[in-house]
């Protein structure tokens, strides 16, 4: 029990917590005046497409930081696994992983309600999903400098 409540407090306790619920808020009471607007520009399809497949390269660059910050190179005798805080680190990466799927998920999401002509739900989404995926790569990168900077001894 504790560790699902260390978990939900990582999960939502987080900038990526305030990212998400701005853009459930944009979408609730700007979508329709923001598909308006965006209807009347021609060629937003093309961008779209594109910008909405970068929050998948955020998330492979957070599975690939979550391997390297869990268990790093510079870790030959473990000292990361056997700090006492350790689990509290693998929840925190674990809630940014999380966060990425999120993220992706809601990237991939800008694609179909484009596709349902719901330009200004597809407009949030993709500017939320990539201020979220970048803010959240962003922290498990910082988070992997901080671990690798900790580990490194000028003996080594």
């Amino acid at each position: 029990m504790k560790i699902l409540k260390e978990f939900i407090y990582f999960f939502v306790i987080s900038y990526e917590a305030i990212i998400f619920l701005a853009g459930l808020c944009l979408t609730t009471f700007l979508s329709s005046q923001l598909n308006q607007l965006l209807n009347q520009i021609p060629g937003l399809a093309e961008p779209i497409h594109y910008f909405g497949a970068l929050p998948t390269a955020f998330f492979v660059a957070t599975v690939h930081l979550f391997r390297k910050s869990l268990f790093p190179e510079a870790d030959k005798r473990r000292i990361l696994q056997k700090w006492d805080d350790y689990n509290q680190l693998k929840l925190a990466m674990v809630a940014a992983l999380c966060w990425a799927v999120i993220f992706t998920i809601q990237g991939w999401g800008a694609w179909i309600w484009y596709s349902q002509g719901l330009v200004g739900i597809s407009a949030i989404s993709i500017i939320t999903s990539l201020i979220g995926g970048f803010w959240n790569v962003a922290s498990v990168f910082f988070a992997e400098i901080s671990i690798n900077e900790r580990l490194v001894t000028p003996e080594d």
